[in-house]
């Protein structure tokens, strides 16, 4: 409805494409997931200012549909790019910059571990 009804680049619909991407993302559909939360970061990339907070959003969006498909090179500079994006737009106790922390921390441990498994004791 909102690709009907508001002009073609509008920042609300990069906002519902998100969410659909989200509700893939639960259903284990990571393919199109992916595929959504890209168009949705370039759209916003085009619309909004270059340091706006919902550009950075769909960054760690988009981070998260490619850890979920194993991507993490992929995911782990787009996670350390929307940390680097948080601290420099948000006051420094902002909640979107400690769950970007975690986000990240949550990467490493897990390429920690798999890093791990491949070694024989």
């Amino acid at each position: 409805m909102r690709q009907r009804i508001l002009p073609e680049e509008h920042e609300d619909i990069a906002t519902s494409m998100n969410n659909l991407a989200s509700s893939y993302s639960d259903l284990g559909m990571h393919r199109e997931a992916l595929q959504l939360k890209k168009d949705a970061f370039a759209m916003f990339q085009r619309i909004l200012p270059e340091e706006h907070e919902d550009i950075a959003r769909s960054m760690g969006n988009l981070a998260e549909s490619y850890s979920a498909l194993g991507m993490h090179r992929e995911a782990l500079q787009l996670k350390k790019d929307t940390l680097a994006m948080f601290q420099r737009i948000l006051p420094e106790e902002h909640e979107d910059i400690a769950t970007s922390l975690g986000n990240l921390a949550e990467l490493y441990s897990a390429l920690t571990a798999a890093s791990l498994s491949t070694i024989s004791l």
